[in-house]
């Protein structure tokens, strides 16, 4: 059933033994007025608080669950507790499998901190805090990258030139 915020104010003022007429006094409006608010269903949310405040009754109770938020049809208040003991056993399970997949991957870490001898980067140290993209530091190596070895075949190459017979000549350096 749906908040009729009218009927609410109109009981609170009858239980408060106020006419009506001193009623829209205290909120600065009209007798008429007030019986056009008994009619609503939602109300301007500073009126609301006006009138909360001269029947000293807080009206924003009836839109708010007791956590302090704001209800709506897909208010927890509506489920059953069957339904929320099934969602917090999801939650759980949930959260044990995070739990359980951190721990392999800091295992794996330290696995692979084991293995990193003559890999051309060392592993960071793990960081308190969540880091953005961390570049992998490279060590200097002895041994000629894949790309410095294109670069002198093609060197050599470039200095053998075929003849007109297509015999193959060394140039000179």
């Amino acid at each position: 059933m749906a908040l009729h915020i009218g009927k609410l104010i109109r009981k609170r003022i009858e239980q408060a033994g106020m006419n009506k007429s001193e009623f829209a006094r205290r909120i600065n409006s009209t007798p008429q007025n007030v019986y056009s608010i008994f009619k609503r269903e939602s109300i301007d949310t500073d009126l609301l608080w006006e009138i909360s405040r001269v029947l000293n009754y807080d009206f924003f109770q009836h839109y708010t669950t007791s956590s302090g938020s704001f209800l709506n049809d897909d208010s927890m208040s509506h489920k059953n507790a069957s339904e929320l003991n099934k969602e917090l056993a999801l939650v759980k399970r949930e959260t044990e499998l995070f739990a359980q997949e951190n721990r392999y991957l800091k295992e794996l870490i330290r696995l692979l901190r084991g293995r990193t001898e003559g890999l051309p980067f060392d592993l960071p140290e793990p960081s308190p805090k969540p880091v953005e993209k961390q570049k992998l530091p490279l060590k200097k190596s002895t041994h000629k990258t894949t790309k410095s070895a294109k670069l002198e075949t093609q060197k050599n190459q470039n200095k053998t030139t075929k003849t007109a017979k297509g015999s193959s000549v060394k140039r000179k350096s």
